[in-house]
């Protein structure tokens, strides 16, 4: 049974880098490349209706974003490497600053965040306490990150560049999960989300967004390989670049954004089925 999907019209246009779920019931979105300083924002989006809003203003190329305790939302910024706290009320406050490349901000449930970030073949991970205080740094060496989710205190992300999805335990053994398949693997796999014991990442190459099981099989949970612009517009029903993922903690829906050509992102909402699903890429 594959997965229905739909659209969420949006009240204005935006370019979507990053989606947060947030405990608010809001969907809450990084955007912009740095260049337009009119897009370097977050965007507060009504699930229900799509209506949007500017959230926060004055960030440098906002990328990752989470919720952490009382509300508060963090976001790394691409160009300068802080990380950025913003109040339930959109103010801003500069949390940690210069960590290189963020790759992926992330909250624990005790209010401790983890940023992890590029350098060279290497990921650093960096914990802080909830007043940027640094706790512990790790180096996980010859890995590439590109999304990440924290599960208790394991990390599960994907690479990008090899198409990997794997496990790094107790901060320092990285355990390969799986491997997406040769046809499926292209550069561009981005944002990772798990969610009722399955994790699904984006595949903005292939148009595709996967479902990968606890014991790594990889499938298409939504969309169609070699997909285009041209038949997006023919079968709505499938994906156009899909880069980002987000979904709230009591829904059977995921929203993923589509990234088209720079210009402005829509949202498309995927259904999950409620029975298992088995579709061979």
């Amino acid at each position: 049974m594959a997965s229905e999907i739909g659209t969420l019209k949006l009240s204005k246009s935006i370019i979507i880098n990053q989606l947060l779920a947030h405990s608010d019931g809001f969907l809450y979105a990084t955007s912009g490349d740095g260049d337009d300083e009119t897009k370097r924002v977050v965007y507060r989006i009504d699930p229900l209706s799509g209506k949007v809003i500017t959230f926060a203003t004055d960030l440098d190329t906002p990328q990752s974003i989470t919720e952490g305790i009382n509300g508060n939302i963090f976001v790394s910024e691409w160009n300068t490497g802080n990380v950025i706290r913003l109040s339930p009320s959109g103010k801003s406050k500069l949390f940690v600053n210069e960590l290189g490349t963020p790759k992926a901000v992330l909250s624990k449930v005790d209010g401790s965040i983890l940023v992890a970030f590029q350098w060279l073949d290497d990921i650093k991970l960096y914990y802080y306490d909830a007043s940027g205080k640094l706790l512990e740094q790790t180096d996980i060496k010859n890995v590439t990150l590109d999304g990440a989710v924290l599960i208790e205190n394991d990390i599960y992300a994907v690479d990008e560049f090899s198409g990997i999805f794997y496990k790094i335990k107790n901060n320092e053994t990285v355990e390969t999960i799986a491997k997406a398949p040769k046809r499926l693997h292209q550069y561009g796999i981005q944002s990772l989300l798990y969610k009722n014991g399955y994790y699904y990442t984006a595949d903005t190459a292939k148009h595709v967004v996967y479902r990968i099981s606890a014991d790594g099989e990889f499938n298409i949970q939504t969309g169609k390989i070699g997909h285009n612009y041209t038949l997006s517009k023919q079968h709505p029903d499938r994906l156009y670049s899909p880069n980002a993922l987000a979904s709230f903690i009591q829904s059977n829906k995921i929203y993923v954004s589509e990234k088209r050509y720079q210009a402005s992102s829509q949202l498309k909402i995927i259904s999950l089925p409620k029975s298992s699903i088995k579709v061979t890429p």
